[in-house]
């Protein structure tokens, strides 16, 4: 955690493009996968590589997050204090109860959550169409990202499409890990 923060959304995707070009060999299978905020930036990683002549990845997996031209009611918290961070974390069921009572670790997490809405409120979407496949995963029981508007992550891709709907709220990818793990092993054929 010495690294320093990405300020904004661009260059948070162009360091994860450098970081994958300089780990993933030619001919070697990978994928990609983004949870939440990070489904975001895994979709912009994936349009600069598709822009690059690095190998495009197997799949694009996207969880818990709508396609970047629905936009969501969220608030703004990278300006609000740590308290109201702290008190808008507290809605899901999931964040583990140590970061909301635990002060060394909200010392260590806050900043960086900050940061996160920081680079989200910045976000200026491409709408860049990608040539990979896209897997797209849902919580159920989500109530800030409906099914409806995961499906329409179809839009960005030329590639096979399916959407999958995980038992769980907006955290099903911990929730469910064995599951998400299961289908990923699946559809890059482990």
């Amino acid at each position: 955690m010495s690294e320093p923060l990405c300020g904004d959304f661009s260059s948070a995707a162009e360091d994860m493009y450098r970081k994958i070009s300089q780990t993933v060999e030619r001919g070697e299978k990978y994928a990609i996968l983004g949870h939440s905020m990070g489904a975001l930036l895994a979709y912009e990683v994936t349009v600069l590589i598709q822009q690059s002549v690095m190998q495009q990845p197997d799949i694009l997996f996207l969880s818990g997050r709508c396609p970047p031209h629905i936009v969501l009611d969220e608030p703004l918290l990278h300006d609000q204090s740590d308290r109201e961070i702290l008190e808008h974390l507290f809605k899901f069921d999931s964040i583990p109860e140590e970061l909301l009572v635990n002060q060394e670790l909200q010392k260590v997490f806050l900043p960086i959550l900050k940061m996160d809405y920081k680079i989200l409120a910045d976000y200026k979407p491409s709408s860049t169409v990608v040539k990979c496949p896209i897997r797209v995963l849902g919580g159920i029981d989500d109530v800030g990202v409906k099914e409806s508007h995961l499906s329409q992550w179809q839009e960005y891709t030329t590639g096979p499409f399916k959407l999958h709907m995980l038992e769980g709220d907006h955290f099903f990818i911990y929730e469910n890990s064995e599951a998400v793990m299961k289908l990923v092993s699946e559809q890059l054929e482990i």
